[in-house]
């Protein structure tokens, strides 16, 4: 009902079949359940937003700024990226867990690309600014 509804995204793992990861597809609905709702009792106190906020960063940078980010690179790969770099057009992209035996651990893998070859990726996102302050 709530993926009917345009609320909740489907994305199938790119190397377990078994796995599927849901995602809210609403902006606003992801900003309140990972900001907001965490600390709503200091957010209803008067004057506590740049408190709340300076302590809430690195939610919004891990829980809504990263995934996004994850979500541009994977329309980027599918897109715009030069087929020659990736060894052939993707007639897939998207993202997944693999297992490490030797750690006995998994990595994510931000963005996987599957045509006439196979190329997968990371992608993160810098606090840092760049240029003047």
């Amino acid at each position: 009902m709530l993926e009917d509804a345009g609320l909740l995204t489907r994305h199938q793992d790119m190397f377990r079949d078994n796995r599927t990861v849901y995602r809210i597809a609403e902006p606003l609905i992801t900003f309140y359940h990972t900001v907001m709702r965490p600390v709503w009792s200091q957010l209803e106190r008067p004057g506590a937003a740049d408190r709340v906020w300076r302590t809430s960063r690195g939610r919004f940078a891990s829980g809504i700024v990263g995934p996004r980010f994850e979500e541009i690179c994977r329309a980027w790969t599918l897109h715009f990226a030069d087929p020659d770099r990736l060894g052939g057009l993707p007639a897939e992209v998207g993202s997944g867990t693999v297992n490490d035996p030797a750690t006995k651990s998994t990595h994510e893998v931000d963005v996987a690309a599957v045509g006439v070859a196979a190329t997968c990726g990371r992608c993160s996102v810098s606090a840092r600014r760049s240029g003047p302050r």
